[in-house]
């Protein structure tokens, strides 16, 4: 990910329209396609996601997840998906035989 202030930078830069986007990249140290994807409006602004450590909630100790029998913080992420996963498959249509 790219810190929000060479993003800036690159804007600043691009504003000024005195550099080309290969100048600015190498100056920046991003790629030229980085700075064309920030110049046309390509490139959205990311706020910085949340860690899992960032949660207000305390993490006790590990346990064991009672479907898998994995060693996870509960609720299971993984039990979890893999339910919404085979929520989301359609069940195969078997053929008669004539």
């Amino acid at each position: 990910m790219i810190d929000p202030s060479i993003i800036l930078e690159i804007r600043r830069l691009l504003a000024e329209g005195q550099l080309s986007h290969r100048r600015i990249g190498l100056k920046c140290g991003v790629s030229r396609m980085t700075v064309f994807n920030i110049s046309s409006g390509r490139r959205r602004d990311r706020p910085d996601r949340p860690s899992a450590w960032d949660d207000d909630r305390p993490l006790g100790p590990a346990e064991r997840c009672p479907s898998c029998g994995g060693m996870v913080f509960t609720p299971c992420r993984l039990c979890r998906i893999r339910a919404q996963v085979a929520a989301r498959r359609i069940a195969p249509v078997r053929r008669q035989s004539a």
